[in-house]
């Protein structure tokens, strides 16, 4: 199953999220929202968090591309 996140406008992140993460196998936030769910400024910091409770976290950066992390092995692509 993979989960692609809407920003949360009140900033609560509290609606489940935690709860559903360990049944994802792809997340797909973008930066933002990758930072607030793992609840790290730092998002290399967020997307290992992240990492660690779905099997594959797959990023948008907008202009910049977008990263992704499995595991340890990490990836970017413009």
């Amino acid at each position: 199953m993979s989960l692609d996140t809407n920003d949360d406008p009140d900033d609560g992140w509290e609606g489940g999220l935690d709860e559903a993460l360990p049944y994802v196998d792809i997340f797909m936030p973008n930066e933002r929202e990758a930072q607030k769910a793992a609840r790290f400024d730092d998002l290399e910091t967020a997307v290992q968090k992240l990492a660690v409770i779905v099997p594959l976290v797959v990023v948008k950066l907008g202009s910049e591309g977008a990263m992704a992390q499995r595991g340890t092995e990490s990836f970017r692509s413009p």
